[in-house]
């Protein structure tokens, strides 16, 4: 199996040790899979206060290495960003690289808060990876100004992974490590849940899994577990 982002979970895992987390009791088919081209992994983790909510996954073959981490609130989407990282590398080059910290719903006060720190950020990396015009409509629709979305060849895979730290730095330095304490734990709000379904409804995975898996597991999987609750 190509193995060309194995650092993706390690570094956030680590990154995001200063928080206490709980596995999502998450059944082992969700987990992990494989047929005979294709493997995925897949994991969540609920902050131990109820307060954030990290999820992963990642898909390989012969050919192919993709991997997400998405980091949610659960119950103060005012008050804390969502991050997001995504890397779809096919033979021998990132046809997609995706980074950005969002926010759930309309939240203008964050964005504001956000745009200081992240523009800078921003700046620097897209000297490295210029936005490249192949985004899906849809993240358009949702993408911050200080959002990274390009393709690099391999070589540029460890830049990424820099720039990937530095995005998650900022969250958890800015957001995540000085507001958690204050912030609302579950229930999840009503706007991270239609933040995490208009990505389910869009899931460039679908097609990719549904390859090799049915296509009934393959959206029980994605909307109830990789886009799915906290929990």
């Amino acid at each position: 199996m190509l193995d060309a982002v194995g650092w993706t979970l390690p570094d956030a895992r680590e990154q995001l040790a200063i928080f206490q987390w709980k596995p999502e009791q998450r059944p082992a088919p969700f987990r992990h899979g494989q047929s005979k081209s294709l493997q995925y992994e897949s994991d969540g983790w609920i902050e131990s206060g109820g307060r954030l909510n990290l999820k992963y996954s990642r898909v390989q073959s012969e050919r192919i290495d993709v991997a997400t981490v998405m980091v949610y609130p659960t119950g103060s989407p005012d008050r804390l960003p969502i991050f997001g990282g995504e890397w779809v590398v096919v033979s021998g080059r990132c046809h997609l690289l995706v980074l950005d910290l969002e926010t759930a719903g309309v939240q203008p006060s964050l964005v504001t808060e956000l745009r200081p720190l992240m523009m800078p950020v921003v700046e620097k990396w897209s000297a490295v990876f210029p936005w490249d015009g192949g985004a899906p409509e849809w993240f358009r629709d949702i993408a911050q100004p200080w959002a990274l979305c390009s393709s690099c060849p391999q070589e540029l895979l460890p830049q990424l992974r820099e720039a990937y730290r530095e995005y998650l730095s900022v969250a958890i330095d800015a957001f995540y490590r000085p507001r958690l304490e204050q912030a609302q734990s579950l229930p999840e709000a009503p706007e991270v849940t239609a933040y995490k379904m208009h990505h389910f409804e869009h899931s460039p995975g679908r097609k990719l899994l549904s390859r090799e898996f049915p296509p009934e597991f393959v959206d029980t999987f994605l909307k109830d577990w990789h886009f799915g609750p906290a929990g």
